[in-house]
């Protein structure tokens, strides 16, 4: 046999495990009557109300009714009240018989509780009769013998015939406890008066009785040991105990009285002072009981622990006298140390323990060798022979022989007192460290000391003693030393040796001691130098021992019978026979089979055991059926063979019950439980070094190449589809006649061509001329149609221009596409004139051009992206046929259809390779101003930077100013002096107006409006005051000469639309990315229509809100304000507006800071009491950005050509940019030059000093969380962070307070979670009387059992053979190990011997077999129920009018799918900055992920358990499993990963970079910033190698030219090239997924989605044959099972299931098959249920259903939930917490079947609790100080309450036919208020916001559990910024504590910085 790790596990080897000894009770009481004489009180309410229910359907059905008599009134009200809440029947109190309607109360109860008196009364008036009740139980009756009472009622009982009268249960207080030691020998006797007394049974089953019986059989020896005589001491002992006594008489002879001293009149202040001498005589005489029983080796140790003691007495000690003696008792210590140091010498330590210890350690040492695992002995070098010590483990466990050996130490050596035990501690630990052959010995003690004054010293006691017994418990020591018997933490331990070092001084520290040793072969041995005395006592305690097991009604199998059972083993073969030696037989069965049953999943309160019974055979022998707990797979009843024996019987059946485990896969071949990772196909684990990043996490970045489209691209397409539309026939280009004319004719003169060089430039001729140009090429050409949808709001109009509809423009653009492009959405731009809604519409397909035109087309492509946007730059190079972006833009007049502008583009063909030049005097001379060329003109001013001109917007022609007008600025008088000294320039037309100009964009991300944030809410925008000065004070604008100035070619209208251009290529790439998806998932799984018609219409890009909604939002919210605003010539303080005031005293200089930063504030604080004030969920993200108007101090006159007067618009463009929308990948590098950073100044609003860098991975940053201030600043933010983060601690008290919790800050790092004064107290108070109750509930009352028997009866214990060894002193061999004891049970041979019977199949009579399991219920009490319809019963008036379908289900097969722009939003990451996101789609799609996987895991797999399917679900729905499937599809290159920055992160069309040279840069570590484009050659001529090569030389070169110093000031350099790359997190790529399936289900409903996740790779579907679609889910068939056993299975369903109606109706729903509602409510522990499973697995199915289902419903919220506010909604929704609640609100609890006691104590305490907060769902509740009592920790909320509920809402599922709709209607009437009132204030986890705040430095550690076992710490660090730990209740509140410290602490920190 294998001894296998049942040795160490606490599992039984030769007996079933038995059920917990309050469940034996209810199982025996179920069928006679009987007195339990060992019930403890808490023990009391389980067995009433598990007795009441079982009565329950006989008193439902008027069958009889139910009395449970008390003996006190007061109890009668709490034990009414426990039952009431408990069950659903009819509950009734009778304190007195008085009451008028007493006949009546009788009448109409079902249960009645009431007095022993009362009850007499009542039956003697005939209100009710005995033979009426069908169960009477009697608490206390001891209290009534020799009453009245007692006898009326008991000889009333006798009268009536047995088969009428009811079942008796009486219940005395324990009979044990209440003899004293001496009156116990009468127990035997008690006993028997009591059957006499009381018609019924003496039980005496408890848990000691149950261990005795089944667990704990130990060897008893004594082992002998001498005691020296006086004389016989050393001297040193002598002299020691003469110090002592000397000491002693001292301290008695002195004169404490105080009263001597200071007379009667202080006499009350001395009354309080205690006895000084009190303590120093205690310590003399702890400190001689050691010398007296443990020698002067351990006195020695004492006297060091005592000095420690006294040291600290004296520090605490207050007054003087007391102090005095405790230092004369220290110097007697120190003396006394110092004698045996002078004594010892130079003796090594081995000799001392030797010589100066007492025989009895000698023997216990002895003892403990007997365990030793041996030594090894080792060689040296120089040939001596060492010993070696046994190694230790790395964890202070030593390393014996392998763990699974039954030798392997674990001992608990019991001692009397506390003190002795640390001696003995410190004994042991150093006798094994100087003796090698006792280095295995491992100890720890463990005291229940009484605890020390000072609650340090008790804190660090506590966890101490937790310390050593979790030690003890996880075997990382072997020997405990003790002075308790009742450590209840080493229950669990399975001690082979358990040493009673005293002897045990009661009958109960005897038996508690020996239960310890449950060990098989364990030995119990007594220490005694007295050994006839102690035989004496222990012949006693057997006695008594025995007396209790006998009246058990389960009897323990005899100990002779297993010994005879092992010799016989051989009557069943090995199993499996491959294996060998087979771990399965006769012998190990019973283990395995327990083992299996500990493992089955289950909560801590409950046992899980088999249902037994062993029964005679007809003929001879035995055989024994059981049933395994109802959540094992194996569900019928199995059947062992007959055998000899009831030993074998059952061995036998647990043999054949392993058998068939093991063949339905739940036992590996080696008989171990198969765990939950066996259900998945194994697959090779990647080990990952420790510190690697794990894949799928959001620490692993990868890189992707973005995707181009393909329709964009030069790619040809193979899918037939595709090309049916786009290859049309080959049209030669239609040249009508006006097309070929303009082809023909020289450009006309163009009056703009003077301000150009007369040459080319050889540069750009060059340039140009490079262009590579096919013969011809085949284009199909689009337009770009504009149109403004709603013009800017007014007051964002800072100066008043005219607004611009890009439809009025004459000319437009057009792209030539190398496709066809399917339809796609229209989507908005905002720009400066408002939002425009841009459409592509197809102008023609298929059109040829020829060389010369794609030359002209080539030309005006690169002039615009180079010259007029200047995005061309390197590295990027032009190629129009790169397999890349090749769509080509071209200029159209606009018609129907608009037409190519030919003219236009020879005009820039012949400009384009030109410079600017400047006119000279005399060119100007005859200069005259004609306004119609200024009207839509973009002009430059060519007397500065003509290189790279500056371009301005005419706004205005200013006919009142003119070149002699007076100049603004100081030093100047007249504009024309100001050229002429500037830049000696003379103006010749004086006479000519002067013009008004904006500067062109140069930001071109219009994809948002810059003045509304994510939410959809307008931000704030400048005073009345400001725009006026903009509008009307020259100061405030640009003024241009128009002289001075050429026109540019490109018309402003042309420009507004050219700067559209990156952003609009950019949305229309993302849309058709998105819609490629679609068309691939399309034909793919046949999910509707792959291909729309060209002139499809989906509606447009979406933001959830339009410009129009915000301003109209904006006027409304006009009208409802007050003005505010002050005196209009101030200023300043009008500027400030309605936002704060301005204070005077503030300097010039710092005063924009200040505003600034107090305006940001201001704006939070509206933000937030707006959102309080109308509950308004936001949208999207953070509050809002600062206002645009503020100018940016430190960029003034930093352009190269001199001062321009005042702001212009293009700054706040441009400023806008680079001090506000800072996301985490920022650039902050202006166009304007500026390299240099002015000193001193700061970026508006930030603080931040004003830096230029580039940066391109999103998680590098630099500044001062340069993130988290930017969140609060820029209306795109990336967190989700609903409370301003700049704000004091008001939010954070609101929080803390919400919950009626404080939070108690230890020190700055951590953090308690404490209840404000007024609650803990009402709570405290609360708990009290809770205990109180609960207390008197179930109160014995006092009791003395020795009256019970007359004196002269005397003692009567029989003589029982003790069957102990005494070891005398002589004696060596000390104890048998436990493995010869069950060696010596292994027979020596394989012959069955002579007498064995063959074993047989039995004959099973199933009836009796039930009935003797208690599974056999009256059946014939069953009712036939009333037929009502099945389903969801309608609640008219209550029900919501229309409610949302989830069962909906549009028709597929003509379906288009999700709209491109659903699945762009799906693509696009938060960090992008974008108006759209994922998030939303990705909460409900993670959400109906979950729900799909878990419907399709359980309905696939009928048989396996709840933590199996947890298993397979959690790995399916991994962020490593999506991520995997998402980067399989190839999302990453699809996503939008980085916010759209086109002067750094786009590659403009038909520009590329040579992937070789990108790699090369890549590779050579060398910024891009500091290569210079013309010192590489031609890179496209270039292999790879000579790139390469040409890089290590420049590399090497750079490297050698910079010193240290230049090193340090080269930015950072990003691994990747922004332009084609972006870097995603692994994790983002597993959101995308699950944001995608969002959007199919939001499109295209469930079955869409499940599709959708079958096309990723997700199990969700049957599978199907190949190119059919997969059919969907059906629903599993009834949970029923059916077996030979259960012989009315429809009856004993209705049996279980009555009343059951009642719930139905209580909450709406009439089950179909009401097996899935006896199996909802079934807990594991419920063995009478063997109908079908528990309701584990119908638990993992209801909380995915409720997730999706209230997720949904809240995604569905009109109010558009923001994705944090659906996150949190979401979890405070969706916990265990909550379920409870709301079970216990709607009475789940009264029909919740189990049979577990810790779990029924929990539950009452929670439905009280409940009840007494008038069922409100609340924060549970939290911890309160640390002094609190030890009860008040156990209200928690029971997980089993929250599961029912859970199992409920899937057995709906189940029963409507997998219909969410029922569900969702039984369940919204349930938590209708729930989610209304969290809705509108939406509950923020502290959790979510530490981590969205540091998303990346912040890391929780792991729970670690407090010395007090009750509470958890967690810690958080917050990388460079400290660890922050909470303490609470549980993981989930201290994980909550710390995260609100660290917030606390992270805002100080914040704050100090600001400051």
């Amino acid at each position: 046999m294998s001894l296998g790790s049942g040795f160490l596990e606490n599992i039984p080897h030769f007996t079933f495990t038995p059920t917990e000894h309050q469940v034996e009770c209810v199982k025996v009481a179920g069928s006679r009557n009987l007195t339990f004489v060992l019930t403890q009180p808490n023990e009391k309410s389980f067995l009433v109300l598990m007795l009441v229910r079982e009565v329950a359907q006989c008193v439902r059905g008027g069958g009889g009714k139910a009395a449970l008599l008390v003996y006190e009134s007061g109890q009668v009200g709490l034990w009414a009240s426990f039952l009431t809440r408990m069950t659903d029947l009819k509950v009734a109190g009778l304190e007195e018989c008085s009451e008028l309607d007493t006949g009546q109360i009788v009448e109409s109860a079902g249960v009645l509780v009431t007095t022993h008196s009362t009850f007499t009364k009542i039956l003697n008036r005939k209100h009710l009769a005995l033979d009426q009740c069908s169960l009477v139980i009697v608490d206390n009756i001891q209290a009534s013998f020799n009453t009245s009472e007692a006898s009326t009622f008991l000889s009333l009982y006798n009268s009536i015939p047995r088969n009428q009268a009811p079942r008796l249960i009486t219940l005395t207080p324990n009979i044990l406890s209440s003899n004293s030691d001496n009156s116990l020998s009468s127990l035997p006797l008690q006993l028997t008066k009591l059957q006499s007394l009381i018609p019924a049974n003496v039980e005496c089953a408890c848990e000691i009785a149950t261990q005795l019986r089944y667990l704990a059989r130990p060897r008893e020896s004594i082992l002998e040991f001498s005691s020296p005589d006086l004389d016989k001491q050393c001297e040193l002992e002598l002299r020691i105990r003469h110090m002592l006594e000397e000491l002693k008489v001292w301290i008695i002879d002195q004169n404490y009285s105080l009263y001597d001293t200071y007379g009667e009149e202080f006499g009350d202040l001395i009354a309080d002072i205690p006895d000084p001498a009190l303590a120093p005589l205690q310590i003399i005489q702890d400190f001689t009981d050691i010398l007296g029983e443990l020698g002067v080796w351990c006195a020695d140790r004492a006297a060091l622990i005592l000095m420690i003691k006294i040291d600290k007495l004296k520090t605490r000690e207050k007054y003087e006298r007391h102090f005095l003696l405790l230092s004369v008792l220290f110097t007697v210590m120190v003396r006394i140390r110092k004698l045996c140091d002078d004594t010892y010498g130079d003796i090594g330590e081995i000799v001392k323990l030797e010589q100066y210890s007492r025989p009895k350690l000698g023997r216990l040492v002895q003892l403990l060798l007997a365990y030793s695992p041996g030594v090894v002995e080792v060689e040296r070098e120089d040939g001596e022979v060492v010993v070696a010590p046994p190694r230790r483990r790395g964890n202070g466990r030593r390393l014996g022989t392998i763990p699974e050996d039954p030798d392997t130490l674990c001992a608990l050596v019991v001692v009397s007192t506390a003190f002795s035990a640390k001696i003995l501690y410190h004994y042991l630990k150093d006798i094994s460290r100087s003796r090698s052959e006792l280095s295995f010995l491992c100890p720890q003690y463990a005291v229940q000391d009484p605890l020390p004054a000072d609650p340090r010293d008790a804190e660090n006691e506590r966890k101490k003693q937790e310390e050593a017994l979790r030690r003890f418990r996880m075997r990382e020591c072997n020997v405990l030393v003790s002075s308790s018997v009742l450590e209840e933490g080493i229950d669990f331990v399975k001690c082979n040796l358990v040493i009673l070092f005293d002897p045990p001084s009661s009958f109960h520290r005897y038996v508690y001691t020996k239960v310890k040793c449950k060990s098989v072969g364990g030995s119990l041995i007594h220490l005694s130098n007295k050994p006839n005395n102690l035989l004496t006592d222990l012949k006693r305690y057997r006695c008594l021992e025995r007396t209790v097991v006998t009246h058990c009604t389960n009897q323990a199998a005899d100990i002779q019978e297993d010994l005879e059972a092992d010799q016989l083993i051989s009557l069943a073969p090995g199993y499996p026979p491959s294996v060998s030696p087979p771990p399965l037989t006769l012998t190990s069965a019973v283990l395995v089979l327990n083992r299996y049953c500990a493992k089955l999943p289950s909560d801590t309160f409950t046992r899980l055991t088999p249902s037994w019974t062993v029964e005679p055979a007809p003929d001879a022998g035995h055989y024994c059926v059981l049933f395994l707990p109802i959540n094992s797979p194996l569900k019928g009843l199995v059947v062992g063979q007959v055998m000899p024996s009831a030993a074998l019987a059952r061995r036998s059946a647990a043999y054949n019950a392993c058998k068939q485990l093991h063949q339905i896969g739940e036992l590996d071949s080696k008989m171990l439980p198969v765990g939950k990772e066996s259900v998945l196909p194994q697959i090779k684990v990647e080990w990952f070094p420790e510190d690697a990043v794990r894949p799928g996490t959001t620490k692993r970045r990868q890189y992707y190449y973005k995707r181009v489209a393909d329709c964009l691209t030069q790619q040809t397409f193979n899918d037939s589809d595709e090309t049916s539309h786009i290859v049309k026939a080959v049209t030669a280009i239609d040249l009508s006649d006006d097309t070929a004319k303009e082809e023909s004719q020289e450009p006309a003169f163009d009056p703009n061509s003077k301000f150009y060089e007369p040459n080319e430039d050889p540069a750009l001729k060059q340039k140009y001329a490079a262009l590579a140009l096919p013969e011809s090429m085949t284009y199909s050409l689009y337009s770009l149609q504009m149109e403004l949808t709603c013009p800017i709001p007014e007051e964002q109009n800072t100066r008043g221009r005219k607004i611009h509809d890009p439809s009025d423009s004459s000319q437009l653009f057009g792209l030539m596409l190398p496709h066809g492009m399917p339809a796609v959405p229209s989507f908005p731009i905002y720009t400066r004139s408002g939002e425009v809604l841009v459409r592509v519409t197809l102008v023609k397909s298929s059109m040829s051009f020829s060389k010369e035109q794609l030359n002209s087309l080539y030309a005006f492509h690169m002039f615009t992206f180079s010259s007029v946007l200047r995005l061309e730059k390197y590295p990027m190079v032009f190629s129009a046929s790169s397999s890349h972006n090749s769509v080509v833009v071209v200029p159209m007049r606009s018609g129907r259809p608009p037409t190519i502008d030919w003219t236009f583009l020879s005009l820039i063909s012949s400009l384009a390779t030109r410079k600017l030049r400047s006119l000279p005097d005399e060119e100007r001379a005859g200069f005259t101003f004609d306004a119609s060329d200024y009207t839509d003109a973009v002009i430059m001013p060519w007397y500065r930077n003509q290189d790279q001109p500056q371009y301005f917007y005419v706004a205005e022609i200013c006919d009142h100013l003119n070149p002699t007008s007076d100049f603004p600025g100081q030093g100047f008088e007249t504009f024309s002096k100001y050229y002429s000294t500037k830049y000696s320039i003379n103006i010749q037309n004086s006479t000519q107006p002067l013009l008004d100009v904006d500067h062109t964009s140069a930001r071109l991300n219009f994809l948002t409006p810059r003045y509304v944030n994510r939410k959809g809410i307008a931000l704030p925008t400048s005073s009345e005051e400001t725009k006026r000065n903009k509008r009307e004070n020259l100061d405030q604008k640009q003024i241009l000469v128009p002289e001075l100035c050429a026109v540019h070619p490109f018309p402003a209208s042309l420009w507004r639309q050219a700067v559209s251009l990156p952003c609009t290529l950019y949305r229309l790439n993302g849309l058709l990315i998105a819609d490629q998806i679609r068309r691939v998932v399309a034909s793919e799984m046949r999910l509707g229509v792959p291909t729309v018609s060209i002139d499809f219409d989906w509606p447009a890009l979406n933001f959830g809100w339009t410009l129009a909604d915000v301003v109209s939002a904006k006027v409304e919210e006009k009208v409802e304000k007050k003005s505010v605003f002050r005196d209009k010539g101030e200023n300043k303080k009008e500027e400030m507006g309605e936002f704060g005031e301005w204070d005077e005293n503030w300097t010039e200089e710092e005063d924009m800071d200040k505003v600034a930063e107090k305006l940001i504030n201001k704006l939070a604080e509206e933000e937030r009491l707006n959102r309080k004030k109308k509950l308004e969920i936001g949208t999207w993200s953070n509050e809002m950005a600062g206002s645009p108007s503020a100018p940016v101090p430190g960029l003034e006159g930093a352009e190269g050509g001199g001062v321009d007067w005042g702001k212009d618009d293009s700054d706040e463009d441009e400023m806008d940019m680079e001090g506000i929308e800072l996301p985490d990948n920022l650039t902050f590098i202006s166009s304007k030059g500026v390299d240099i950073p002015v000193e001193g100044k700061k970026d508006w609003g930030t603080g931040i000093q004003a830096k230029n860098f580039r940066v391109g991975s999103p998680t590098c940053f630099t500044g001062n969380n340069m993130a988290g201030l930017m969140d609060d600043l820029e209306g795109f933010s990336c967190s989700d962070s609903e409370d301003s983060w700049g704000e004091d601690d008001q939010s954070d008290t609101e929080v803390e307070q919400s919950g009626g919790t404080r939070l108690e800050f230890h020190g700055e790092n951590v953090a308690e979670a404490i209840e404000g004064e007024e609650e803990t107290q009402a709570r405290e108070e609360r708990v009290a009387r809770d205990r109180d109750q609960e207390a008197s509930m179930v109160r014995n009352m006092d009791w003395d059992p020795s009256i019970l028997v007359d004196q002269i009866e005397g003692d009567c214990l029989e003589v029982v053979e003790v069957n102990v060894g005494v070891i005398s002193e002589t004696e060596t061999v000390l104890v048998t190990k436990p493995s010869d004891v069950i060696k010596s049970g292994i027979p020596c041979s394989t012959q069955n011997p002579p007498t064995a019977m063959t074993p047989s199949p039995p004959q099973v009579d199933h009836d009796t077999v039930l009935r003797h399991m208690a599974l056999a219920p009256d059946l014939d009490l069953v009712k036939p129920p009333q037929q009502e319809d099945w389903g969801v019963i309608p609640w008219p008036g209550i029900d919501p009018d229309s409610q949302f379908s989830f069962d909906q289900q549009p028709e597929l097969s003509s379906h288009p799918g999700p709209s491109p722009s659903l699945i762009l939003q799906a693509l696009t990451m938060s960090n992008s900055n974008d108006a759209i996101n994922l998030e939303r789609l990705e909460t409900i799609g993670d959400s109906f992920l979950k729900y799909a996987i878990t419907t399709f895991l359980f309905c696939q797999h009928p048989n396996i358990h709840e933590g199996k399917l947890s298993h397979l679900r959690s790995k399916q729905v991994s962020n490593l499993n999506l991520y995997q499937l998402g980067q399989a599809r190839g999302l990453g290159e699809c996503m939008i990963a980085t916010k759209f920055e086109p002067h750094d992160n786009w590659l403009p069309p038909c520009y590329h970079v040579p992937r070789e040279l990108e790699q090369a840069l890549i590779e050579s570590g060398v910024p891009a910033s500091h290569w210079n484009m013309a010192d590489l050659p031609r890179v496209e001529d270039m292999t790879q190698e000579e790139i390469c090569t040409l890089l290590r030389e420049k590399c090497g070169a750079l490297c050698t030219d910079t010193t240290d110093q230049d090193i340090q000031s080269i930015p950072s350099f990003i691994p990747y090239n922004l332009l084609t790359q972006h870097s995603i997190p692994d994790k983002s790529i597993a959101d995308c997924v699950e944001a995608l399936i969002g959007a199919y289900l939001i499109a295209c409903g469930p079955r869409g989605a499940l599709l959708f996740m079958t096309w990723l790779g997700v199990a969700v579907l049957p599978p199907c044959e190949e190119n059919t679609q997969p059919p969907s889910l059906s629903p599993p068939p009834s949970p029923l099972l059916v077996t030979p056993s259960i012989s009315e299975p429809e009856r004993h369903l209705l049996y279980l299931l009555d009343g059951y109606n009642k719930f139905e109706h209580m909450i709406g729903y009439v089950w179909r098959d009401k097996c899935y509602l006896l199996q909802a409510f079934s807990h594991a522990s419920f063995y009478p249920n063997r109908l079908t499973d528990c309701y584990q697995r119908l638990e993992f199915l209801g909380d995915a259903v409720l997730d999706y289902l209230i997720t949904r419903h809240l995604y569905q919220d009109p109010r558009l939930h923001s994705p944090g506010a659906l996150t949190d909604l979401r979890s405070a929704l969706v916990n265990n917490t909550i379920f409870a609640c709301l079970a216990v609100r709607h009475q789940f609890h009264k029909f919740f079947k189990h049979l577990s006691p810790g779990l029924q104590t929990v539950c009452d305490r929670f439905v009280r609790i409940q009840a007494e907060n008038g069922w409100k769902v609340s924060e549970e509740c939290y911890l309160i100080e640390e002094d609190e009592t030890e009860e008040a920790e156990d209200i928690e909320v029971p997980k089993a309450l929250g599961d029912i509920f859970e199992s409920v809402a899937g057995s709906i599922y189940l029963d409507s036919g997998l219909s969410l709709d029922a569900v969702w209607k039984v369940y919204y009437r349930m938590m209708r208020d729930e989610i209304d009132q969290f809705s509108s204030h939406v509950p923020k986890s502290p959790i979510r916001e530490l981590l969205e705040l540091e998303p990346e430095t912040a890391k929780f550690g792991k729970p670690e559990k407090l010395a007090d076992g009750r509470r958890v710490r967690v810690s958080v660090e917050v990388f460079g910024k400290g660890v922050f730990k909470g303490i609470g209740r549980n993981y989930r509140i201290a994980k909550c504590t710390a995260a609100k410290c660290a917030l606390k602490a992270l805002k100080k920190m914040d704050h100090k910085k600001r400051k």
